[in-house]
């Protein structure tokens, strides 16, 4: 299901039907895609399917990590139900007594899907996109590790994941576990979804860290920190599996403290060939 495309009481009956199975294992936390919940739960709390999601919360005994969506200035969402308001494409960790701990703002947004890289440059083609009725999300500004009673983690929203630099920092600050959230609904095609996929492991590979995605239609599985593909559900089918994550302690891997500096130094090792190739027709031209 394409979170856009579907209404959010459609999605969330849906995650909660296979949710009810996967608690059957008792399960330390759950984790729906990106965009599950399209809606701030926080500014709307006291709506109907806000309330319907407390409440399942409550009964769930486990934690809840879920793609989500929240506005700027809340207060102004809540009076004219979210209209012209900046928002964020989010994720949220819910307690099982159904309150928000922590949330993460994308920081890393996909150009002419997610925002508008030229407004400033372009403003009439900006002012034009508007006027069609398409919303853009505001960037996040701040790496949250989530904090769970048993591990911390961190959740690249979709393609953030395909960053190593950026990855690597979230590591660094304490996360034992890489939590991608993922919407590939857009590709209607197995394939970009597991080209995303193999990007992505490689994350788990280069800090020792598990990863685990949930996405709406790309490739949902546990990556170990070997970087196989320990668990995974078909493409394009509704399905849950329950996975057992051993967590491999603090230790930093040299990339994760040391970062891209191999090909920095390719840069600059290339750079040096290039000057030194031209010395002799240098030394030719004008050294008689």
């Amino acid at each position: 299901m394409d979170p856009r495309k579907h209404q959010t009481i459609e999605v969330m009956s849906e995650l909660m039907r296979l949710t009810d199975l996967a608690l059957k294992e008792k399960p330390d936390i759950v984790v729906w895609p990106e965009g599950s919940f399209n809606m701030d739960y926080i500014a709307f709390q006291k709506t109907t399917i806000v309330n319907e999601l407390r409440e399942y919360q409550q009964k769930s005994n486990t934690w809840l990590l879920t793609g989500s969506m929240e506005y700027k200035d809340k207060e102004n969402a809540a009076k004219d139900h979210g209209k012209d308001q900046d928002s964020y494409n989010s994720s949220m960790l819910i307690s099982p007594e159904g309150e928000m701990k922590q949330s993460y703002y994308k920081i890393h947004l996909v150009p002419f899907t997610e925002y508008f890289p030229y407004k400033e440059e372009l403003p009439w083609m900006w002012k034009m996109l508007k006027e069609f009725d398409i919303n853009w999300w505001e960037k996040g500004e701040t790496r949250v590790i989530f904090e769970h009673p048993l591990f911390t983690f961190f959740t690249p929203i979709c393609y953030e994941d395909v960053f190593p630099g950026e990855i690597a920092l979230f590591v660094k600050d304490g996360a034992d576990v890489i939590m991608n959230l993922s919407n590939d609904f857009w590709s209607l095609s197995p394939v970009e979804g597991k080209q995303h996929a193999i990007n992505s492991l490689f994350r788990a590979v280069e800090n020792n860290r598990p990863l685990l995605r949930t996405t709406t239609s790309g490739l949902t599985c546990y990556i170990d920190v070997k970087g196989r593909i320990v668990k995974s559900l078909p493409y394009y089918e509704n399905g849950y599996y329950v996975v057992d994550v051993p967590l491999p302690g603090k230790t930093l891997t040299f990339y994760t403290k040391a970062g891209d500096w191999f090909p920095w130094l390719m840069v600059i090792c290339f750079g040096v060939l290039v000057v030194l190739s031209f010395i002799p027709w240098v030394k030719k031209k004008f050294i008689k």
